[in-house]
């Protein structure tokens, strides 16, 4: 037992090996720019996703089929295209984007494209797209076919996007739904977000799409049951669907330590989708996206040996974390740009604790940009959340899901820092 778990390192992080080499890549990293050399256009559409026979789902404890379909799962696609690039957002009713998945979608896009990956973050979706050892033990049987057949799905789905574009007016806004959720890590406290942000984007014959992230975990629904579904933010759908919204889609947001304030019961999730639905409609911010200018690029993140924790002090030593997820612990930041909207797609459960603790809504006024942080960007680096819980949380996320150990929390709280600062100095 002691060959295999070692004490947890507090070595500080400005003294740990990957820390310089992190700095020096956010010193280099310089995102692709794509001018615009046309008309800004925009298509979307969506795939079913849901199998034909039981498969495991992943969101609780292991559950290797379900006995119930609730309601659809889906993939969701927007493209966007200024004449010279374009970008594809593609969000799965899952728990995370699985890394074989965008593996499998990443080979063979088009030429001057760009994928941005997102998740529902549903707990009652599917499972079974992980063939490693600690990723079948948590969602369940390892099913290959369903993972091929799906990236087969999303290519052909974003060949139809881009087949179907057409000029769009892009208009950003934002809602404060702070009354929907809590921390769960402290429940009485201040920090947290609670803004619903949306890019809008509006054909010339009123056709709509909206892209939605929200902080609130999907997990309306009891655990116990062994049902599919999408949980609220396919319950939002269905009502934006019904009113002006022609394809509505959600990306979970800064979701790590939040979660929907209310009791599980049967109305639960349509409640919270009713309510989303109806802040949305008081937008306390409406921007209107003047530029079309485009800028992407990905950001590898440096990680030191993964200290996957099992007791307070001990962790899985680092070459037994390689062998149960067939691999080291590697990560990376998600970065795209359209017009004064930056999007910077995380690899984990980040929380929105972060957000406001290090009062990141200044950033407007530093940047002129409209900040938008997303979780699950098709790779998973644990829980990151602020670093105060992590000696006295006993939390699962704190404790068995924070993956990189103390100042995890800062460390990326500093590298998305770092590349806002780094666009305010360039502007």
């Amino acid at each position: 037992m002691v060959a295999l778990t070692g004490p947890i390192k507090h070595t500080p992080l400005t003294e740990r090996p990957h820390y310089e080499l992190m700095m020096q890549s956010l010193r280099d990293f310089q995102p692709e720019p794509f001018p615009a050399t046309g008309t800004l256009k925009a298509g979307w559409t969506k795939v079913n996703i849901t199998p034909e026979y039981s498969m495991p789902l992943a969101g609780y404890r292991p559950r290797d089929g379900f006995d119930e379909v609730r309601d659809s799962l889906f993939v969701r696609i927007i493209a966007v295209n200024n004449g010279s690039g374009t970008a594809f957002f593609i969000t799965a009713d899952l728990l995370l984007f699985p890394p074989e998945l965008r593996t499998q979608v990443l080979a063979s896009i088009p030429e001057n494209s760009f994928v941005y990956f997102g998740a529902t973050h549903t707990h009652h979706g599917l499972g079974g797209w992980d063939s490693s050892l600690a990723g079948r033990w948590v969602t369940g049987t390892y099913h290959p076919d369903w993972v091929l057949s799906t990236a087969e799905k999303i290519k052909r789905a974003m060949e139809t996007c881009q087949n179907s574009l057409s000029a769009v007016q892009i208009i950003y806004t934002e809602s404060d739904a702070s009354e929907m959720v809590e921390n769960r890590l402290d429940p009485a406290s201040i920090y947290k977000d609670g803004i619903i942000r949306t890019v809008n984007f509006v054909k010339a014959d009123g056709r709509k799409a909206k892209l939605m992230t929200f902080s609130g975990h999907p997990t309306t629904l009891p655990s116990r049951e062994r049902l599919v579904s999408n949980d609220y933010p396919g319950a939002w759908a269905q009502l934006e669907s019904k009113m002006d919204t022609d394809f509505p889609m959600f990306m979970a947001g800064m979701v790590g330590s939040h979660r929907i304030k209310g009791k599980k019961e049967d109305a639960f999730t349509d409640n919270t989708a009713s309510k989303i639905n109806r802040l949305m409609m008081n937008s306390a911010v409406q921007d209107t996206i003047s530029s079309h200018y485009m800028a992407w690029g990905r950001l590898t993140v440096a990680h030191g040996p993964s200290q996957l924790r099992i007791m307070k002090s001990w962790k899985l030593r680092d070459w037994v974390f390689k062998w149960v997820f067939d691999g080291p612990l590697e990560g990376e930041i998600t970065y795209l740009k359209i017009g004064n909207i930056l999007f910077l797609g995380t690899p984990g459960d980040f929380s929105g604790e972060l957000w406001s603790r290090n009062e990141w809504d200044r950033w407007y006024a530093l940047t002129g940009k409209r900040v938008v942080i997303t979780s699950f960007n098709g790779y998973f680096t644990g829980y990151i959340t602020h670093d105060s819980h992590y000696k006295n949380s006993k939390k699962e996320e704190v404790r068995t899901m924070n993956w990189v150990g103390p100042e995890f929390g800062a460390y990326y709280a500093l590298i998305l820092e770092s590349l806002v600062k780094k666009e305010a100095s360039e502007n």
